[in-house]
């Protein structure tokens, strides 16, 4: 994790928005966050968000925050391990709804192995534990189809990729995923 906090110092001018994604799981479930708001309103998304001020250059600080938020201040990650990284390419995406054009994303993906709590719902949307069998049939953004999958594969490989978004669909062709055993 101290690579990663060291990287997003040198990196956060660069035109890039950096993101955390935090999967928490429970047997054969995931959390996800149904959104109520901006524009996702209605998609299932895993908890997650922006780097800011308060996370000190801090990714793995950024996802504990996130999870806790977006759970209604329920869950609390007491250990958390990252699993990938996703250049999300949106320089010929379509976000639609006046939104205009977004900058690329880097997103780090964290599991919480260890938590507690319960999830309330907030005003931004609301938790809830989704069975993996379940997943492909919500409504979500389609990088996230790709890389739902990209995490059920990994087998406890760190994952590093890129999702390139054309109009409102996933460019295949441009898309990849390399695993590997370390960090």
């Amino acid at each position: 994790l101290l690579i990663l906090q060291i990287y997003s110092f040198m990196q956060l001018t660069d035109g890039v928005k950096y993101e955390t994604i935090v999967y928490v799981f429970r047997d054969d479930e995931v959390l996800l966050f149904e959104k109520k708001r901006k524009f996702l309103i209605g998609n299932f998304v895993p908890p997650g968000g922006k780097l800011d001020a308060k996370d000190n250059g801090s990714f793995s600080a950024c996802a504990v925050r996130e999870l806790w938020e977006e759970t209604g201040k329920g869950i609390n990650a007491l250990e958390i391990v990252a699993i990938g990284e996703i250049l999300f390419d949106n320089s010929k995406r379509d976000f639609g709804k006046g939104i205009g054009q977004e900058p690329n994303h880097k997103v780090y993906f964290f599991e919480a192995t260890k938590y507690k709590g319960e999830m309330r719902e907030t005003e931004e949307g609301r938790p809830l534990w989704v069975k993996w069998s379940e997943v492909e049939k919500l409504k979500m953004p389609p990088g996230d189809r790709v890389f739902h999958k990209w995490v059920r594969e990994r087998n406890g490989r760190y994952f590093v990729g890129q999702v390139k978004h054309v109009g409102d669909r996933v460019d295949e062709k441009e898309t990849w995923i390399r695993y590997r055993d370390k960090l």
